[in-house]
């Protein structure tokens, strides 16, 4: 996916996305976990959300779904780059 947006950067508009990709990602702990430390947690640690967040790139539109803890969510992405949460 990088590519893509390198490609985006260098040649000042997206280009046509080849073939679809799906990333995902998600935090391994609740953002409301607390950590006795001396450092403390980073600046702007409470913008990160509880939740699975999908980043597709897609040739035409398309439904993904997403499962996770026994529920089925259904996401509608456009042709191009899309973030789902």
């Amino acid at each position: 996916m990088t590519a893509y947006y390198i490609q985006a950067y260098k040649s000042g508009s997206y280009p046509q996305v080849p073939q679809d990709q799906v990333t995902f990602w998600y935090r391994t702990h609740s953002k409301s976990a607390r950590r006795d430390d001396v450092v403390g947690p980073p600046a702007n640690a409470d913008w990160a959300e509880d939740t699975i967040v999908v980043f597709a790139l897609l040739k035409e539109p398309a439904q993904i779904t997403v499962q996770n803890a026994g529920q089925t969510t259904p996401l509608n992405g456009n042709a191009g780059a899309n973030t789902c949460r």
